[in-house]
This record gives C-alpha cells, structure tokens and sequence, in this order.
C-alpha cells in the first residue's frame, strides 16, 4: 500500500506576517511532551495501514526547531524502507554545517527552505528571520552537500515588488538551480497581520495586471531552466517531484500528525486532528469523516485538477458524475485540454486553476443523474 505521513510541528521563533497555520510563540516547546502525543496519534494512524510509506514530511510551524535527539526519536517511531522520502521544512536561519550533517545521518532525504525572497526589502515586509546573505549562504550549503533533494518556496505578488524585483529572484534561481520549487503569489489571509496592514492602507495589494505579468515571467523562466510544471504550484527538475505533494494532489492516501494535521486513509475517510495545541494534547484521536459520494467527488475534482495528470473522468464515473467535456466554457477557452480520459490544464488555464475548478464542480453537478 502507498500512503505518506504527514506531521505537524506548531512552534516558530516568530510568526510570518502572511501565515494563517496553526502556529504558536514559545521559549521553551514542550518538546518530549509533543513527541509522546505524536507516538498516540500514530498508534491510532498505523492500524488501518499497511506496508511502508513512501514519505515522511515534517511541516511547520518549524521543524528544524526540533532538537536532534527529538528528531532521532521520532524517526525511529516510524515505519520507513531505503526509498522513503523524509522532507524537513527549514527555516533558513536555523541551518548549520552541523545541523546538516546530522539531518544527512538520520537519513534525512530531502529539504524544504523557506526562503520566500532574495530581495532585502521583500525580506523585511515578510518578517523573515532570516537575512538575505544568510539565505544564499544556506541554499550554497545544502546544495554542495549530500542531501538528495531540496527545494525553497518563491513568493510573488508582494506589495511594491516590480519585475526588476522579481527577476533578482529569478536570477538566484538560475544561479542556484534547486532541484525544486515552490511558487506561491501572496494572499491576504484573514486575521493575518498583513490582512490587517491592507484593511489600513498601510500597504497596496499590486494590480492583477502587474501579478499576472509576474506569474507568466515566473513560469516561463522555469520552463526554459528545464522545470516541469507537475502542479499548479510546484516545478521540479527531472527525478525531483516531491512525493508527498504528489500524495495529496492525486488523492492517495497519507496520515496526520500533530496538532490541525488534516489525513485520507486507505479506506476514504478523512481525518482531522484538533487545531488548537491544548485541545489536541488531552485528545484521544482525530476527527474522523465519512465523505459521502458527493463529497468524495468534491475532493476528487480540487485535488486532481491541480496535477499535470489531470482530473480522472473515469474516476468522477465511478462516483456517478459525467459530462461532455467539450461543453465546458473553459476547454473552449482552451484552458482545458482532455487526453485519455483525462481532463488536464493548459495555457492559462494553469493560472486560472481556482475558477476552473469551481466551474467543474458546477458543471458536473448540473449533469448529475438524478
């Protein structure tokens, strides 16, 4: 069976002006505690796996806060074979030569750096703790090292960036060649300091026209560097996709743990653990859902849609729903491509990914029999 195992580590040094993620301050993370409520989580988890998984990945909040001897702890909880993939997200500014070479130890395969910017100004208004120095520093770091695969996050869209901004972004991008990356525009999510910032007039969100020109000049740069685009928001050269992005954009089944850690198990449920850190320390398990068929459907459409494989008609058949495809505004817009019983995005349609799908799901659902 393939699955992955995703696992939530909620604290950070400080909070991004922009995240909306269940996230917390703390001097001193109770770090043993959280390890022991990771240990119940997957006791509850592994009884409706089987086999080994294919990834393992530590998402934040900041996992490389985790002190080693945590770390060592919980790598040995967790099933694993030689080809499981083990991601760490990474705060640049908590990387050293030592903290790499004991990630390498532990069998570590692969890193995610949040570097977001290589622009000091962009850094600043990010909140990023991190310098910029520091950032190119680490990327030079890994890449030199034994590592099997990395990746760093590219923000866009941010208020004041103009293209002569970004294409120093690019620029990096083209120096450093990262196996991978992840190509995010800046959203104002509520409650967020920089929500609050926009509802002031303190900053200026850019003209749509100014972050599409953005995005095409991001996308096309990464094209012609040898990137393929396998979702909408993820590039990787040859050999280097992320497996546990691929778990959840093709609907295969993955657990989570850790406190707001969302899982598919093999049998369809979804599972949801509690958000709050003190609610899921005295939890017993997750919530569990029982998607019904519509649902299912729902799911399948948002997830597949976003992958270069496209979204499985044969699949969304099983599950009752069926169309001509043809009839679609956006196939005739040429946003949408079908190739072996298989919708697929093309063209602007990679940007137009959230409209599309909304108008999936209510096309389908028109032409659902009754």
């Amino acid at each position: 069976m393939s699955y992955g195992i995703y696992i939530h580590i909620p604290w950070c040094k400080r909070i991004c002006p922009y995240c909306s993620f269940t996230v917390y301050r703390d001097k001193s993370p109770p770090f043993k505690d959280w390890l022991q409520k990771i240990e119940e989580d997957w006791a509850w988890n592994k009884t409706y796996l089987s086999g080994l998984p294919h990834s393992i990945y530590l998402g934040g909040g900041t996992p490389s806060l985790l002190p080693i001897n945590i770390l060592e702890d919980l790598i040995a909880l967790l099933p694993k074979s030689n080809k499981t993939e083990i991601t760490v997200e990474i705060n640049p500014g908590d990387l050293t030569a030592d903290l790499l070479a004991s990630y390498i130890d532990l069998g570590i395969t692969r890193l995610s750096l949040g570097i977001q910017t290589f622009q000091h100004q962009h850094a600043r208004l990010l909140n990023r703790a991190h310098t910029v120095h520091e950032a190119e520093e680490l990327v030079s770091m890994v890449a030199q090292s034994s590592i099997q695969s990395w990746s760093f996050d590219l923000i866009f869209g941010l208020p004041k960036q103009t293209l002569e901004d970004l294409n120093a972004d690019l620029n990096a991008i083209k120096r450093l060649l990262p196996p991978h990356v992840s190509l995010y525009g800046l959203t104002y999510e509520p409650h967020t300091p920089l929500r609050k910032a926009l509802e002031r007039g303190q900053i200026k969100a850019i003209e749509e026209d100014l972050w599409i020109q953005q995005f095409d000049l991001i996308t096309n740069t990464l094209a012609h560097l040898g990137y393929e685009r396998y979702e909408v928001s993820n590039f990787a050269l040859p050999g280097h996709r992320s497996i546990h992005n691929e778990h959840v954009w093709r609907g295969l089944p993955y657990c989570g743990l850790g406190p707001s850690a969302h899982g598919l198990l093999p049998n369809g449920w979804r599972t949801v653990q509690p958000k709050d850190l003190n609610t899921w320390f005295s939890s017993t398990k997750p919530s569990v859902e029982k998607p019904s068929k519509k649902q299912k459907f729902i799911d399948t459409v948002i997830t597949q849609i976003r992958h270069i494989d496209g979204l499985s008609l044969k699949d969304l058949e099983h599950l009752g729903f069926k169309i001509q495809s043809k009839e679609l505004l956006p196939f005739k817009l040429g946003w949408l491509t079908q190739e072996n019983e298989h919708l697929k995005l093309q063209g602007d349609g990679w940007r137009m990914a959230d409209t599309i799908t909304l108008r999936l799901l209510d096309a389908f659902e028109q032409h659902r029999p009754h």
